[in-house]
């Protein structure tokens, strides 16, 4: 299969999950608020991809309710980090937004069950079992490098985990250390991805668009001209988009 515009891979989601997490200090100094227009682009093109997903639970075809788990269960990597990542926003600017933040994260864990218990139906996954308990540490690993402010914890798997790590990442932030704590993450996980063949999987063309939505409300509420973003992801960067009338019919 040919990658195309219209496709990325699956894997590319937990990278942007990993330079999220381990620039979160940098994202909270050039990020002091989020804008209502900004949550309200957010809230609707998760929205969009939730409610995609939970189509996708309802198809005859396994493949089509294995791919949506599959990539409900990657995506939701980035969804708790960045989540955290607008606790530590509102923190500093008091800001109303981290409600809905907190709400779409809340729905993506929902639909996580829901698109695993679909594909469960038709048999054991031991596949996508495997790869639930990979997002889930990950998860915990990238979430321990955000600062104390974003109260990351609260949106870990396992507490003991990732205070464990947490742990780790602190005393190697102190003892300089902290940029080799970042590529021996990012290798680990890599590994563990690479072994489970999922660097070689393309989201399906139907479902990019959702996360290329999603992506974009994100990397748009950042200043460019203060938080460096990496080439890959900066095509992403439209901040004066706004979600239209139509949709928000819809969603609200």
């Amino acid at each position: 299969m040919q990658k195309t515009q219209s496709t990325f891979e699956t894997r590319s989601l937990f990278d942007l999950a990993g330079w999220l997490a381990m620039h979160g200090d940098e994202i909270l100094d050039t990020m002091k608020h989020i804008s209502l227009e900004q949550t309200r682009r957010y809230y609707i093109s998760s929205r969009r991809r939730i409610q995609f997903w939970l189509n996708c639970t309802r198809a005859d075809a396994v493949v089509d309710k294995f791919n949506a788990a599959e990539s409900a269960l990657v995506s939701g990597i980035v969804t708790r980090v960045w989540t955290a990542l607008a606790r530590g926003i509102a923190t500093e600017s008091g800001g109303k937004a981290l409600v809905v933040f907190e709400q779409i994260c809340e729905d993506h864990a929902a639909v996580n069950e829901r698109a695993r218990f679909s594909v469960e139906l038709d048999g054991p996954s031991h596949k996508l079992r495997s790869l639930r308990r990979q997002c889930e540490q990950s998860t915990d690993y990238l979430l321990a490098f955000l600062p104390a402010e974003c109260y990351a914890g609260v949106y870990a798997h396992d507490r003991v985990r990732f205070d464990k790590r947490q742990v780790e990442i602190d005393y190697e932030r102190e003892s300089g250390q902290l940029e080799a704590a970042r590529c021996f993450t990012r290798h680990t996980l890599h590994a563990k991805f690479e072994w489970s063949h999922l660097g070689d999987r393309l989201i399906q063309c139907r479902q990019a668009p959702y996360h290329r939505q999603v992506i974009s409300s994100m990397i748009s509420m950042m200043d460019r001209d203060l938080m460096p973003i990496p080439e890959m992801w900066s095509r992403f960067y439209s901040p004066h988009k706004s979600a239209s009338a139509a949709e928000l019919v819809v969603w609200n």
